[in-house]
């Protein structure tokens, strides 16, 4: 008998409405954020997850920075998810 395991990753998006700075361009835009939650599975079946990542990206510029945990949630209130 043999096992299969592996690792899949989930993304959820996130459209802060509020307008802000981008690091990058240094423009008043609308930010996009990101929740990565990597999952370790065995037969396909997500079991557990084992690492969280935060980013966000300009929607002019497409700079992508990556963020901190404290930085997701103190801008979490005023987000509104997007489904695919």
């Amino acid at each position: 008998m043999f096992i299969i395991y592996g690792t899949k990753v989930f993304t959820k998006r996130y459209l802060k409405d509020l307008p802000d700075l981008c690091p990058d361009c240094s423009e008043q835009v609308k930010l996009l954020y990101f929740h990565q939650r990597k999952w370790f599975s065995i037969f396909w079946i997500p079991l557990f997850p084992y690492r969280n990542k935060y980013y966000k990206t300009c929607s002019r510029c497409d700079n992508l920075h990556s963020i901190n945990k404290a930085e997701f949630i103190q801008n979490r209130e005023s987000m509104s998810q997007i489904k695919d």
